[in-house]
């Protein structure tokens, strides 16, 4: 949390000294980019947190700009939302079966890392399949 507050500082620092053209070139960088949502997102924190000035027209090209891009920063919170973007940006069948390998079926060692050294690959996994599930309902 405290290297999203500084991130969202330096974007109220930044806000504070941008003039016309900067904001101009800012929006046109995140519209070439895709990263209107993005940009957007953190400068909304920076509003609610620090109270920073950001011209209205900028807000409105880029909430225009973030509908046309593959990211939706407002579902960022859900994991499912994370995962399925995850699958989708990787390129080909082979590396998308085998990340969904991985996740429906990790290996003992991943499972001991994170459950213990001493839990075996048997007691582990219903832990691990009750944690997947947990994540669907949030």
């Amino acid at each position: 949390m405290a290297d999203y507050l500084k991130w969202i500082y330096d974007l109220h620092v930044l806000g504070q000294r941008f003039r016309e053209l900067e904001w101009e070139h800012l929006v046109s960088v995140c519209l070439e980019k895709k990263l209107c949502g993005t940009c957007l997102h953190g400068m909304q924190s920076a509003i609610e947190i620090f109270h920073t000035s950001v011209p209205d027209g900028v807000r409105g090209r880029l909430s225009k700009g973030a509908l046309k891009e593959p990211i939706d920063m407002g579902r960022m919170q859900s994991w499912l939302y994370l995962q399925r973007m995850n699958l989708r940006g990787l390129p080909g069948l082979w590396l998308k079966a085998r990340w969904l390998r991985q996740r429906l079926l990790p290996s003992g060692g991943y499972l001991r890392h994170y459950y213990g050294k001493d839990q075996r690959r048997l007691m582990a996994f219903p832990r691990y399949l009750r944690k997947g599930f947990s994540h669907l309902w949030e």
